[in-house]
């Protein structure tokens, strides 16, 4: 039996995932429905990921990795005013609407119904970059760091979501009411420590 060569298969299942997660409510992603996007069967996206719960797990920190490096790249490289990077966080949303949707359904970032198997290391790997970007806080311990990046992206992601649906307008006068209220939690969780 000769198989045919799927170039960049990982990446275009991880991609359809995320689509198609953004799009259906939680706990309705489909396997069936992310092989007919990739055109593949359901079996290869099971014999490159082992399970969907995993597939989950990875298309979550891909969309996790690719916001950490935008946040790397604003705070330690740019140095911008609080009001500027939350401005500049809210159109890298915008922009990857899909991230959006996925995030609301499925991220690790929102409760999920059950307890994600690899949820002490994405908890591990949010502490480490919250203390990477943001050691000036001083805040005391990982757990800190963890829920000050948590609360972050869910401003961005809640804030981009209402945009999309037209509930709120993305006016600069919308955005400074928001921005001013997330510089005030930012404040806020400094004097935590």
């Amino acid at each position: 039996m000769s198989y045919r060569h799927l170039d960049n298969i990982d990446e275009k299942i991880i991609d359809a995932t995320i689509q198609i997660g953004s799009l259906n409510e939680a706990n309705k992603l489909s396997t069936k429905e992310i092989a007919k996007v990739c055109e593949i069967s359901e079996f290869v996206i099971y014999d490159h990921f082992k399970s969907k719960d995993n597939l989950i797990s990875i298309a979550d920190h891909k969309i996790f990795e690719d916001s950490a490096a935008y946040v790397e790249k604003l705070i330690l490289q740019e140095h911008q005013p609080s009001d500027v990077y939350w401005n500049k966080m809210v159109d890298f949303y915008l922009t990857n609407p899909n991230y959006i949707g996925w995030s609301i359904n499925y991220g690790h970032i929102f409760p999920r119904p059950e307890k994600p198997a690899d949820i002490d290391e994405f908890r591990t790997d949010i502490s480490a970059e919250s203390k990477k970007c943001f050691s000036y806080l001083g805040l005391k311990d990982d757990l800190q760091y963890y829920f000050f990046y948590m609360w972050m992206f869910r401003s961005f992601v809640f804030f981009a979501q209402f945009v999309l649906n037209g509930e709120l307008d993305n006016s600069p006068e919308t955005r400074a009411v928001a921005s001013h209220l997330f510089i005030v939690g930012m404040d806020n969780f400094g004097k935590t420590k």
